[in-house]
C-alpha cells in the first residue's frame, strides 16, 4: 500500500509540474519524502534545465542509464578511425558470459561476428549486458569511458566497472544481512530495493531535512 501511494504521490507531482514554481514543488517533494526509510534522489528536468531537486548531491545508481554514454563513446571511436557502424567485432563464447541478462547470447550462443550498429542496438535498445562489455573492451575498457564522459558537458557520471565485473559481487544475504565492501542497498523507482553498483550519477541539488524519529 505504501509503495502505491508513494506512485500516486509522484504521479500527482509530475502532473503538476508545469503550474508550480521549482521552489514549491522542491518543498512539496521534501515534504513527500521525509520521515521515509530510504535514500531517495529527485531531479526534475524541464527544457534541459534541473529546476527541482531533492537530494540530488547524492550519487545514485546510474544502472543501466551508463550503457548511453557507452554508445557516444562507441560512436565517437569509430568517427575516429574512419570507420561506418557496418565494421563489424568479433563476439567469442568467452565475451557471452553466463548468468546475465543478454539476448545476444540466447540468440547467438557461440558468438560470431557483429557490426557495430548491431551490437549497439544490443546494448542501448535491448539492454544486453555482454554486448556493452564488448563495446567497453572495444573503446580501451572503463577507465577509456571514464574519461570520454568527464569531456562531455555533463557532470557527476563516475563509471568503475564492467557489466561482468559488477555481476561477479556478492548481493547482500537475505539471511544475514551481510555485504561486501563497497555495495550498498538504495531505493530507486518507486518503492523498488535493489544493490547499487558502484556506477553513479549526481544531479546537483538540495537534502531536505530529516525530521528527528519520535
Amino acid at each position: 500500500m505504501k509503495r502505491f501511494l508513494l506512485l500516486l504521490l509522484f504521479a500527482g507531482a509530475a502532473g503538476t509540474l508545469w503550474f508550480v514554481t521549482p521552489h514549491g514543488l522542491e518543498r512539496d517533494l521534501c515534504r513527500a519524502v521525509r520521515g521515509v526509510d530510504a535514500e531517495v534522489g529527485i531531479a526534475v528536468v524541464r527544457e534541459g534545465r534541473v529546476i527541482a531537486s531533492v537530494g540530488g548531491d547524492r550519487p545514485m545508481p546510474a544502472m543501466s542509464t551508463f550503457k548511453f554514454p557507452l554508445a557516444l563513446a562507441a560512436a565517437a571511436r569509430l568517427d575516429s578511425l574512419g570507420l561506418p557502424l557496418s565494421a563489424q567485432l568479433e563476439v567469442t563464447g568467452d565475451d557471452l558470459w553466463p548468468d546475465t541478462w543478454s539476448p545476444l547470447r540466447e540468440a547467438h550462443p557461440a558468438g560470431g561476428r557483429f557490426s557495430f550498429g548491431e551490437l549497439l542496438h544490443y546494448t542501448v535498445a535491448e539492454s544486453d549486458n555482454c554486448a556493452c562489455d564488448r563495446l567497453i573492451r572495444e573503446i580501451g575498457g572503463i577507465g577509456a569511458l571514464q574519461r570520454y564522459v568527464e569531456g562531455l558537458p555533463a557532470e557527476g557520471l563516475d563509471f568503475r566497472m564492467t557489466e561482468r565485473e559488477m555481476s561477479g559481487r556478492r548481493m547482500p544475504s537475505a539471511a544475514t544481512g551481510r555485504r561486501r565492501r563497497r555495495w550498498r542497498c538504495c531505493w530507486i523507482g518507486f518503492g523498488t530495493t535493489v544493490c547499487s553498483h558502484p556506477n553513479t550519477a549526481i544531479f546537483s541539488g538540495r537534502r531536505c531535512a530529516r525530521r528527528p524519529r519520535g
